[in-house]
């Protein structure tokens, strides 16, 4: 089972790369409807009742809840790499176009067949993380019975695909390719960092690894 530890500083580290295309796809607002109740997607990897309505919407520029938007699009990755374990790949991709605006919070979003939106407490995202990342391992498994192949050479191929298939997708959101590319590679590494495995971080044109700004 992957460690708290790890799921925590994997979504911090999704957190950093998802800055840039956040300011593009979801521009700063002055306030936030408060949600009723959790995602279909968080109940279904938690079985928690939704939040109390009084409850105050939070910063979603803050650090804590940057973190948070991190893990909502390493569920999306994961959701990808067993996808692709499962032939279901160009499902996945069709349905980014709505997913990756739902877990930067973007507004009037969460119709869709898998919403999920960022949520706030650590513990709430470290078990979604956890059972994503199990998931896939079973799926990677129930593979290598077919296939032959296992093992984190055979995990890191598919990591790599699905960050190909992300950057696609963040394009045709118009994000610029450079940004796009970016922020795929850093959540490929995360993603990676979840079972151990080390992906060299996305690196700026000027050569540099993407650092959380402010």
């Amino acid at each position: 089972m992957t460690t708290d530890y790890a799921c925590q500083a994997a979504a911090e580290q999704a957190g950093d790369g998802i800055t840039h295309v956040r300011a593009l796809l979801v521009p700063a607002r002055p306030s936030a409807a408060p949600e009723d109740d959790l995602p279909v997607m968080y109940r279904h990897y938690l079985g928690v009742p939704g939040r109390a309505p009084d409850r105050p919407e939070p910063d979603m520029d803050s650090p804590v809840v940057r973190e948070s938007m991190g893990a909502a699009m390493l569920l999306v990755f994961l959701d990808g790499l067993r996808a692709e374990l499962q032939g279901a790949l160009p499902d996945w991709y069709a349905g980014l176009q709505e997913r990756i605006p739902q877990a930067l919070g973007a507004p009037g979003r969460g119709r869709g067949p898998h919403p999920v939106r960022p949520l706030t407490e650590s513990w709430a995202y470290t078990t979604a993380l956890q059972q994503g990342a199990h998931e896939v391992l079973t799926a990677l498994r129930g593979c290598a019975s077919v296939a032959g192949s296992a093992g984190s050479n055979a995990l890191a191929v598919r990591v790599a695909l699905v960050e190909d298939v992300l950057c696609g997708a963040l394009k045709r959101l118009t994000v610029p390719w450079d940004t796009a590319a970016l922020c795929a590679g850093a959540l490929a590494a995360a993603t990676a960092s979840l079972y151990g495995i080390s992906v060299t971080p996305p690196q700026r044109a000027d050569g540099q690894p993407v650092h959380r700004e402010g």
